[in-house]
């Protein structure tokens, strides 16, 4: 008899998005390959950057639906009131100054592949840059 559905993590480890520091851009960037979606339901990003001139710096998460799709769709944040579902897509305003976070997300294990994405609105004279991104993937599993 199996017991209720819990959290695990996938190898237990976390995992390097990237080999070399990674510049800022103006415009959303692939951070890192992607992240396989199956029997994920959450995902911790653990990153460290450098703001240097660049100003508000955001981060999203994006399905693809195949290793070879290039289109991104956009996960959403839903908002519930009593009349209606409001959806949107869900971008992460990070801080605005040299920062080592963790950022845990909830995700679907409906989504094939997730690619984590980044920009920010002005690169700057000094573009900061992220130093490190890794990610700890959680899987869903059952206790006996």
């Amino acid at each position: 008899m199996s017991g209720p559905v819990t959290l695990y993590y996938k190898d237990n480890k976390i995992q390097d998005l990237l080999t070399e520091a990674q510049a800022f851009t103006g415009a959303w960037a692939n951070l890192g390959p992607l992240i396989s979606g199956k029997d994920t339901p959450a995902i911790s990003l653990w990153l460290k950057y450098l703001i240097g001139d660049s100003t508000l710096p955001q981060l999203r998460l994006v399905g693809r639906r195949s290793l070879t799709d290039t289109e991104d769709y956009s996960l959403p944040i839903r908002t519930i009131n009593a009349f209606s579902v409001d959806v949107a897509a869900e971008v992460f305003s990070l801080p605005a100054e040299d920062t080592t976070i963790a950022l845990p997300v909830e995700t679907s294990d409906l989504i094939n592949y997730m690619q984590v994405q980044v920009k920010v609105a002005t690169a700057g004279a000094i573009p900061g840059s992220f130093l490190l991104a890794q990610v700890l993937i959680a899987s869903k599993g059952r206790t006996v």
